[in-house]
């Protein structure tokens, strides 16, 4: 494959696969790693499709081929490690967001991804501080606030938490899970016409 047809054909299916049109990318990426085998980008965007349609196993491996042509990109290691998690093998997860974080240490993603999984796995105080550091990132990123209102919540600061939740809808208005956990907190507290609008 010629380096133009190679490049074209990986932008389209990056383009597709922003577009949710996953079938149509698998279809590219897999053309592009029958004539170039190991193919590190082709090989990340099906790990991808993969991560996104369920397939977690297939992803992690997929993801791994893609982490040998690109040892440096940040990227990369960020997807492995959502892989990993969503696998079940949280040690893995970690392992791949810290690498991550060492290659691009502003790279947002990494952090709000270890701080999720260190709350979920009950490291709380860690989590507390990874949640810190990727709003010192990104203040104005509706997931990370969102995140924080899941580490209020776990340490029975609910007005912290709502606080929180607000930001989110603030910085992403269609943040569904967030509008879903106010209203829900503001209907428990009396407060239902707020949810109700909160919902529209």
């Amino acid at each position: 494959m010629e380096q133009a047809d190679l490049k074209k054909a990986l932008q389209d299916a990056e383009r597709l696969l922003s577009q949710g049109a996953l079938n149509d990318a698998e279809v590219l990426y897999r053309n592009v790693l029958e004539k170039i085998p190991g193919q590190a980008d082709a090989s990340q965007g099906l790990g991808l499709i993969a991560l996104h349609t369920g397939h977690a196993s297939a992803a992690v491996e997929l993801l791994q081929m893609a982490v040998i042509g690109l040892p440096k990109d940040a990227r990369v290691y960020t997807n492995l490690g959502l892989a990993f998690a969503t696998a079940g093998d949280a040690a893995s997860a970690e392992s791949c967001y810290l690498k991550s974080i060492q290659i691009a240490e502003k790279f947002v993603d990494p952090h709000l991804n270890l701080a999720n999984l260190l709350l979920e796995t009950g490291r709380t105080e860690e989590a507390a501080d990874a949640y810190a550091e990727a709003t010192r990132l990104a203040p104005n990123s509706g997931a990370v606030h969102y995140g924080r209102s899941m580490l209020e919540l776990r340490q029975g600061r609910r007005v912290a938490a709502i606080a929180a939740l607000r930001q989110a809808i603030d910085h992403a208005p269609s943040l569904l899970p967030a509008r879903i956990n106010l209203a829900n907190l503001l209907y428990s507290d009396g407060e239902h016409a707020e949810a109700v609008i909160i919902l529209e």
